[in-house]
């Protein structure tokens, strides 16, 4: 299954707008782009999320 970036940065409540801004950098989640349409993998976007926890100690 593939997100829309509206779609992707809803689940990461996100504007879309720093999506875009991520990709211009390549940065963030890993996305395909089909000419002018991008999407997001839903299970590399969820991987992606994973990779971002940052263990604090206790």
């Amino acid at each position: 299954m593939n997100l829309t970036p509206e779609e992707a940065a809803e689940r990461l409540r996100i504007p879309a707008k720093t999506l875009a801004n991520w990709r211009h950098k390549r940065v963030g989640p890993p996305f395909r782009k089909f000419g002018r349409r991008v999407l997001y993998p839903l299970d590399q976007l969820e991987q992606w999320e994973r990779d971002q926890t940052i263990e604090t100690r206790k």
